[in-house]
């Protein structure tokens, strides 16, 4: 993927951080009645540096986890910087692209490493949205679920993504923008996964959270709601333009966000606006 590098720089990294504090209260609950058993092994499908797979799966009941990313180097960082405990859970992180068709393969390797037979939990945050085949993924990760386990699905539904009232219609020209950036994903992938589980033998399919919202007076939640939504979209447009500098759709993003990027921040954090995120915690057992 083009765009691997960014998530290495200091700018991402703090981007990501600040999701995590964002999301982490509306998250919480559903991974605090998920991760209610002891011994729990785990999955974590897209470690990058380890610091949201630690944040996120900490709890005193998770035994091991095992974080997987495609990126030795950020595999690297993670294990030198969490390998090892933190607080009760041991972590371990290992190098597995889950689109290879030997990932199955590359899996259990590492399972039979860690002395792992099957997960408790897998938990996949914000990386179906970027997978060619979701489904394909879905239907493996099967294999390797507990006959009691359960998915833990987080990711992106922009058709609950709205400001309200959008009176300029900024936020919905945004919204268009962002949905045909080849480096943001499916961004209404959260939606259908309800029925991809269910297509590839899926079972117990909840929807546990829709959208995080940011009400008249929320003014800081706006904020960070803006800036985890909103600020890459500046970023992607500039390596878009330098990749394809003739490319009539991307000069047309780079002069609206020029004219229009301040106007939509303006817009969300206007004392009578609602803003919401489309955020989908879904949960799911075989």
């Amino acid at each position: 993927m083009e765009k691997n590098a960014v998530f290495e720089q200091k700018k991402e990294l703090e981007r990501l951080n600040m999701q995590e504090e964002l999301f982490k209260p509306y998250e919480q609950p559903v991974y605090e009645r998920v991760l209610d058993r002891p011994g729990l092994l785990v999955l974590d499908i897209g470690s990058n540096d380890g610091t949201k797979t630690v944040q996120r799966l900490d709890y005193k009941n998770v035994k091991t986890v095992i974080g997987l990313d495609h990126n030795r180097g950020l595999v690297d960082a993670a294990g030198k910087k969490y390998s090892g405990r933190c607080g009760g859970t041991r972590f371990v992180f290992c190098v597995c692209d889950v689109e290879r068709m030997d990932f199955e393969t590359q899996l259990r390797a590492c399972m039979k490493t860690e002395n792992v037979p099957a997960f408790d939990v897998v938990h996949l945050s914000f990386i179906l949205m970027h997978m060619k085949n979701p489904e394909k993924l879905l239907e493996r990760l099967k294999h390797v679920l507990a006959p009691d386990g359960k998915l833990l699905i987080v990711d992106v539904d922009d058709d609950l993504s709205s400001l309200t009232p959008d009176r300029y219609g900024l936020f919905g020209e945004f919204k268009g923008m962002l949905a045909r950036d080849p480096f943001a994903g499916d961004r209404t992938c959260g939606g259908r996964l309800p029925d991809i589980l269910n297509r590839v033998g899926y079972s117990r399919i909840v929807g546990e959270r829709d959208a995080l919202c940011a009400d008249q007076t929320e003014f800081r939640k706006k904020e960070e709601m803006f800036e985890v939504f909103c600020s890459y979209l500046e970023e992607d447009t500039a390596a878009l333009r330098k990749r394809e500098p003739a490319n009539e759709d991307y000069v047309r993003w780079e002069t609206w966000l020029g004219q229009n990027y301040e106007r939509l921040r303006s817009a969300v954090m206007a004392g009578d606006t609602v803003f919401s995120i489309g955020i989908r915690v879904i949960t799911a057992a075989i």
